[in-house]
This record gives C-alpha cells, structure tokens and sequence, in this order.
C-alpha cells in the first residue's frame, strides 16, 4: 500500500476528515468494516460525527483509535480533537 503524506485540514471535523481519508484509500464502509471488526453503522457515525449514535465513550474512543490506524492516520491525533 502506497503512503500518502498530505496536511490534513484542520478546519475540518474528525468525521469529516476520516471520511476523505477513507474515500482516498478507495475503501467502503463495508470493506473497512471487516478490516477493522468495527459494526459499519459505528464507522458511519463516526464519519458524520453522531456523536450520540455512537457507543458508551471508552469504546468510541478505541473505535477511532482503530479507525484511525487502518488508513495509516496517527491515532493519537484523532483522539485529541476528538476529545
């Protein structure tokens, strides 16, 4: 897999900005869903930051945390705006 350094828009939400990540890798919901074991409707949450529709905070945050990690983002990054 080819890596792509690019600034990412800080003006832009998480959500937002994994959304366009994930879009550039070329992956679905579905294909990332079975590459992470994360239930597609939390990945679609998470993108359109629906913060209540996703899951008690603790595993929100390791969601994003594997979110993050599996389109070769700094997880740690995501976490802090997250937050």
């Amino acid at each position: 897999m080819a890596v792509v350094i690019r600034k990412l828009n800080e003006n832009g939400t998480v959500g937002a900005t994994l959304h366009a990540m994930r879009k550039a890798v070329g992956w679905t919901l579905s294909e990332l869903a079975l590459k992470t074991k994360i239930p597609k409707g939390v990945l679609d949450a998470i993108e359109k930051d629906a913060n209540d529709k996703l899951p008690a905070p603790l595993y929100a945050r390791q969601y994003l945390k594997v979110y993050a990690k599996a389109l070769g983002g700094d997880p740690e990054y995501f976490l802090h705006r997250f937050d």
